[in-house]
C-alpha cells in the first residue's frame, strides 16, 4: 500500500504556542499550573499535560494559569486578573485579532454575525467581545432567522470549512449589501483542508489523525465522506483495525492542527507495520539496517576513509572497521539511554528495541569488545581517539540540562553539539593521520584543520538535525536543545548559515590546494544534501526512512570516496 502524507502536518502556530507555554510553565519545580478549560482539542496532548502536572483551573487563587489557545470572554479574563495568580494568554494571536475586530466594530455600532458553533469556546469567546451585539449562526439558513441590524460585520470561527463560506457569505450580503465582510478563516486551516481536497482526488481512502472532539479535524474528515471516500478519524493507534485496510492501494494521511507529531508518528508507523507486505525483503532490509545502527555506522566509517583522502593519504580497512564497531555500540548506548522520549521521537524504533531488545544489546556488547580490541591493537593513540568519542558523547548524552525554560542559554546549548562535531571529527581525522603516514610524510596544519572542519561539518548537521527530530519528546521531559529555544524559522536560518560557512570552507580549501578536489565534491554530498533536507526536516519527517535520507549524507561521501581511490 502506498501512502501519501498531507504538506501540512503538526501542530498549528495557535497550538504549538499554548503547548509550549504549557511546558515552559512545567519545566520549573514546585510551580501549580493551571489552564482555564481544556488547552486544545486533543485528548492524547491534554493525557500527557496531564500526567506532568498540568490540572483544570477550579477556583484557585494562587499558581500560574495558562488561558486555553480559543481564547476568553473579556469578563472571564479580567477575572482571572483579579486573583493572585500569574496569567499566561495562550489566546491564538490569529483568534485575538478576531476578537480585537469584533470588539472595535462592536463598539463602532455594529451588529456582528458570528459564524461557527454556538457552544465552541472560541466562538463564546468571540461573543464575550461583541459588547451583547453577537449573534451565532451554524449555517445559512439561520441567516434568514436573525433579527434586522442597520450595520453588520460577519466573522469566522477560525477552523470552519472554507468551502461553505460562500454560502454564509451570499446569505448575509442577500440581507445586508453594505454588510462588512471578513474571513477570519485562518491560513492554517485553508492549507489543511486544501491538502485533503488535493488528497482526495489522488487516493482511495483517507485516515486523518486527530482529536475526536476537534471541530478542524472532524471538518477535514467530513471532505473525504462527503466526496464519497472511505475515510477514519483516529485518535489513537487503537482506532486502527487492519481490516480496514484491506484493499487500499493507496492511502491518503493527513491531520488536524491540534495535532502532535509524536501521535501522527504513532498511527503512522502503526498503520506502516499493519500494511507492511510479508514479502517486501528490501524495505524491511533497509528498515533493519537503519533501527539497528548499521547503516550509520558504515556512513560514520565512511568520514574516516574520507579524512585519509582529504590529507593525501591512503585508505585503511583497520581503521574503517574500527569506526565501524565503534559507532555501533555508541548509536546503541544512545538509543537505550534515551528513556521516554524516544517514545514520542521515534516510535517505530523503540518498537524495534523492545522487540530486538536481546540481540541488540548483545550486538552492541560485541561491537564495543570488537572496537576495544582494535584500539589495543592499534596502540596508545587510537585507545586515546577512542576514549575522545565516549567522552564527547557521554557529554552530550549525560552532561545536567537546566530545568527550567528561564535557565536555558543558547550559547550554553551550543556548546554540546560543538563538543561533539569536534571530539568526533578529531577521532576520525586523527586516527586517518595515525594509521597511514609513512614517517617521512608531514601532513601541514592547515590540511588537517581543513579537513577537521569538513569532517565535523557532517556530524554537527547530523546532531542538529537530531535535535529537530527530536524536539517534541525533549521539550515534554524537559530537555533543553537548540530547536526549541530558537523556534523553527531561526533554527532554519542558523542552519542555512552553518551550510553556507561550510560550503565556503570546503571551496575555499578546495581551491587553495589545502585539500584535494575531492573537497568539491564533499559540497554536494554536505552542505547542499543537508539543505535539501531542510524542508522535509520541517515538515513533521516520520520513520527510519526519514533517518535513512539524514545519513545518506555520509552514505553518498563513502561513495565518493570509492570512486576517487578507484
Amino acid at each position: 500500500m502506498k501512502i501519501k502524507l498531507a504538506e501540512s502536518l503538526g501542530y498549528c502556530l495557535g497550538v504549538r504556542r499554548a503547548m509550549n507555554m504549557a511546558f515552559r510553565h512545567l519545566s520549573r519545580r514546585g510551580e501549580k499550573v493551571f489552564s482555564h478549560g481544556e488547552l486544545i482539542h486533543n485528548n492524547p496532548a491534554l493525557e500527557l499535560l496531564t500526567e506532568k502536572g498540568l490540572k483544570i483551573w477550579n477556583g484557585e487563587t494562587s499558581g500560574a494559569i495558562i488561558v486555553r489557545a480559543h481564547g476568553l470572554p473579556p469578563e472571564q479574563l479580567q477575572a482571572l486578573k483579579r486573583t493572585d495568580l500569574t496569567i499566561s494568554d495562550a489566546t491564538c494571536p490569529r483568534v485575538l485579532k478576531v476578537q480585537n475586530l469584533v470588539a472595535r466594530e462592536a463598539g463602532s455600532g455594529r451588529d456582528v454575525i458570528i459564524w461557527g458553533g454556538a457552544n465552541h469556546p472560541e466562538v463564546i469567546g468571540l461573543v464575550g467581545h461583541s459588547l451583547g451585539r453577537g449573534y451565532v449562526v451554524k449555517d445559512a439558513a439561520e441567516v434568514a432567522k436573525l433579527p434586522q441590524f442597520e450595520r453588520v460585520l460577519l466573522v469566522s470561527q477560525t477552523t470552519q470549512d472554507l468551502e461553505q463560506w460562500p454560502e454564509i457569505e451570499a446569505a448575509v450580503l442577500a440581507r445586508w449589501p453594505e454588510a462588512m465582510i471578513r474571513n477570519t478563516i485562518c491560513e492554517a486551516t485553508v492549507a489543511r483542508q486544501g491538502d485533503v481536497r488535493q488528497l482526495v482526488e489522488e487516493v482511495d481512502a483517507l485516515l486523518i489523525i486527530g482529536g475526536k472532539t476537534s471541530g478542524n479535524t472532524a471538518r477535514l474528515a467530513g471532505i473525504g465522506r462527503r466526496k464519497g471516500l472511505k475515510t477514519l478519524l483516529a485518535e489513537t493507534v487503537d482506532d486502527l483495525e487492519p481490516d480496514w485496510f484491506q484493499g487500499v492501494k493507496t492511502l491518503g494521511i493527513a491531520a488536524g492542527a491540534s495535532t502532535s507529531n509524536w501521535q501522527i508518528g504513532q498511527i503512522l508507523e502503526a498503520v506502516r507495520t499493519m500494511t507492511r507486505p510479508k514479502g517486501s525483503f528490501l524495505p524491511r532490509l533497509m528498515r533493519a539496517l537503519v533501527l539497528s545502527n548499521i547503516y550509520a555506522a558504515l556512513g560514520m566509517a565512511g568520514l574516516s576513509q574520507c579524512a585519509a583522502l582529504l590529507m593525501g593519504l591512503p585508505l585503511e580497512p583497520f581503521i574503517f572497521s574500527f569506526f565501524f564497531f565503534q559507532v555501533i555500540s555508541i548509536h546503541l548506548l544512545r538509543d537505550f539511554t534515551k528513556g521516554q522520549t524516544v517514545k514520542f521521537n521515534d516510535p517505530d524504533r523503540q518498537y524495534f528495541m523492545t522487540k530486538y531488545r536481546r540481540p541488540l544489546i548483545v550486538f552492541g556488547a560485541l561491537s564495543f569488545v570488537m572496537a576495544a580490541l582494535g584500539a589495543a591493537t592499534g596502540g596508545t593513540g587510537l585507545t586515546f581517539l577512542m576514549g575522545i568519542m565516549w567522552l564527547t558523547t557521554l557529554i552530550y548524552q549525560f552532561a545536567p540540562r537546566p530545568r527550567g525554560y528561564e535557565d536555558w542559554n543558547i550559547a550554553r546549548l551550543l556548546v554540546k553539539p560543538a563538543v561533539l562535531a569536534a571530539g568526533w571529527g578529531a577521532a576520525l581525522v586523527g586516527a586517518a593521520g595515525l594509521f597511514n603516514m609513512s614517517p617521512d610524510m608531514k601532513i601541514s596544519a592547515l590540511t588537517a584543520l581543513s579537513a577537521l572542519v569538513a569532517i565535523s561539518g557532517h556530524i554537527f548537521s547530523l546532531v542538529i538535525m537530531g535535535d529537530v527530530l527530536g524536539a517534541q519528546g525533549d521539550q515534554i521531559f524537559g530537555r533543553p536543545s537548540l530547536p526549541i529555544i530558537l523556534g523553527e524559522k531561526r533554527t532554519k536560518n542558523a542552519l542555512k548559515l552553518i551550510f553556507i560557512i561550510w560550503t565556503a570552507w570546503l571551496a575555499v580549501s578546495g581551491f587553495s590546494g589545502a585539500l584535494p578536489p575531492l573537497a568539491f565534491l564533499m559540497i554536494i554530498s554536505g552542505p547542499l544534501y543537508c539543505l535539501a533536507l531542510l524542508k522535509p526536516l520541517f515538515r513533521s519527517p516520520y520513520g527510519y526512512l526519514f533517518e535513512a535520507a539524514m545519513y545518506g549524507q555520509l552514505i553518498l561521501t563513502l561513495a565518493w570516496v570509492l570512486v576517487w581511490a578507484a
